[in-house]
């Protein structure tokens, strides 16, 4: 997952002129940090502060004028040796930070892996460390009054659902389409398999193209 949200940041850096340069890939990491930051005292730790700055993750640039951020966000819960819940399951979705709508979109390929209840106490840790991060900077002065609550998320049901465990390449091209504006009915389980092998190839070979 690293690897792919990597690619996409360097496709967009790489070929400027033609991909989406208002919205921000960010890894797989930050939704970690937001939930562990959100678990231990609802603050931001000194590394969740260099996500908006463009320090990390590698080949990042700052949100300053960004109109989206996207991230892989890895939800369920798993238990440690002590029996405590941890942040990170066995399902991958997308999520988008629409800061136009001012709201949370959960692009997720099977709906019916974590229901509603379920998906608002995953969602619950973003939902309230998103706005604070954007109200500690001054990047978003013009919607001031609209972070200093959580914010609402919705999980569209209007795009093909995924039957055959391949939720990982589904998060990566929801983010690759969305930013672009692109359908997201393109991606089926009748293309995934492309997409898995394309996706691989570039890993491979460390060369991502429009």
């Amino acid at each position: 997952m690293e690897e792919a949200t990597y690619g996409l940041r360097r496709r967009q850096h790489k070929y400027s002129d033609i991909i989406n340069q208002n919205a921000v890939v960010l890894d797989e990491v930050f939704a970690q940090l937001l939930v562990g930051n959100s678990y231990a005292c609802d603050a931001m730790d000194d590394y969740l502060r260099k996500y908006i700055s463009g320090e990390v993750p590698k080949m990042e640039k700052s949100w300053k004028g960004t109109k989206a951020l996207y991230f892989p966000f890895n939800v369920g819960e798993k238990e440690n040796l002590q029996n405590k819940h941890l942040p990170g399951g066995k399902h991958w979705v997308t999520v988008k930070v629409d800061l136009v709508e001012l709201e949370l979109v959960v692009f997720d390929c099977n709906i019916g892996c974590y229901n509603e209840i379920q998906m608002d106490k995953f969602m619950k840790p973003l939902q309230k460390m998103i706005p604070l991060m954007l109200r500690e900077f001054g990047f978003f002065n013009d919607i001031i009054s609209h972070i200093n609550t959580p914010w609402p998320y919705r999980r569209p049901c209007d795009h093909p659902q995924n039957i055959l465990g391949d939720c990982a390449v589904y998060a990566i091209k929801y983010i690759e389409f969305d930013m672009e504006g692109i359908k997201l009915n393109l991606i089926d389980d009748d293309m995934i398999e492309f997409y898995r092998k394309k996706m691989a190839i570039e890993i491979f070979h460390n060369h991502w193209v429009p």
